[in-house]
């Protein structure tokens, strides 16, 4: 059975391969945000009225402001990394596209692999920074397991949810913190906020200031070595929403340009399984309408979907944790 399936899954691939690359004004090369003096090659191009449907039809949200003057959007990849990127920069979302975003329950969810994940990496008494901890979940967590912990966060209501669940959480920015708390912190963590940076090298810089020597960094982001890369409807993917890609290899890369030792990379095993399934019927049936009515016909839908449940503590699923220590001064 799972050979026959995978013999399906490939031919459809086989014919019905499709690139966005098309021709631009973009330039081919620009400078990467993330490694100074490196240089990033353009990897594709997005039409933008792709991205401002994608939005309205999943979300009622309508983005197209972000994308005035703008009809494709670029993406680049760092030669010195192999961080993906997209461009303009003007591009990143504003408070406002966060309120809407506020109301779907999956947004800040109070229970997360990583969290559970990061807090094993922490010394006892350590003192935390949460680098836009949202509602506080994680510094709540932590707090409760008995460690000093501080969160910081841009979104009002957000931390307003915070402050009245008595957490300890500041709109301060990240650069003002850290340079009046230069390595006061045992571990800074950061949870599904550096996809949406644009001046990466900036932040990093600010995370690892307020980090002690032989301190821990903690970043949680979506993984887009697994079935991320595959899903062409994922808007929240895209811009305003997300301007980074992040991967295994940009992440092991760190270490090369930030006073930084790579412990360990951790994979969260797949749990939207209904998720995964989709997209992986998506991109590997594509437009064959003959295929789509033979495999949903024969019910292999429900059989794909039972064994990708069975297998899925074996599957990559939404995010990567990538931990690191602070080189010793």
């Amino acid at each position: 059975m799972k050979l026959y399936l995978w013999l399906i899954l490939q031919w459809t691939r086989r014919h019905n391969l499709r690139d966005d690359r098309m021709p631009s004004t973009y330039a081919n090369t620009i400078n990467s945000p993330l490694v100074k003096g490196a240089k990033a090659k353009l990897y594709k191009i997005i039409i933008s009225d792709r991205v401002i449907r994608g939005y309205r039809n999943a979300f009622n949200i309508d983005v197209s402001k972000y994308f005035s003057g703008i009809d494709r959007i670029a993406v680049y990849e760092c030669d010195a990394t192999s961080y993906r990127f997209y461009f303009p920069f003007e591009l990143a979302g504003a408070e406002e596209l966060y309120t809407h975003l506020e109301k779907f329950d999956w947004n800040y969810k109070t229970e997360k692999w990583e969290y559970s994940a990061a807090l094993k990496q922490l010394m006892p008494g350590s003192r935390v920074l949460d680098v836009g901890c949202g509602r506080g979940a994680f510094v709540s967590i932590v707090t409760r397991s008995g460690f000093d912990c501080f969160g910081l966060e841009l979104n009002t209501s957000a931390i307003r949810s915070a402050q009245l669940s008595g957490l300890n959480v500041s709109a301060e920015p990240l650069r003002s913190h850290s340079s009046a708390a230069v390595e006061a912190y045992d571990a800074v963590c950061s949870f599904q906020v550096l996809e949406h940076i644009v001046y990466v090298a900036d932040f990093l810089n600010d995370c690892v200031r307020a980090l002690r020597p032989g301190g821990l960094l903690i970043l949680g982001v979506p993984n887009n070595d697994a079935f991320l890369k595959y899903d062409d409807e994922a808007v929240l993917n895209m811009p305003p929403h997300h301007m980074g890609l992040w991967a295994r290899k940009s992440l092991c890369a760190l270490p090369t340009f930030f006073p930084l030792h790579l412990k360990s990379i951790l994979i969260e095993p797949l749990s939207e399984v209904d998720w995964y399934t989709a997209v992986m019927e998506r991109h590997y049936l594509g437009d064959w309408k003959l295929m789509h009515s033979a495999y949903y016909r024969l019910r292999l839908s429900n059989l794909v979907r039972r064994y990708v449940r069975s297998q899925a503590h074996g599957i990559p699923g939404h995010t990567i944790l990538a931990v690191y220590e602070k080189h010793m001064s």
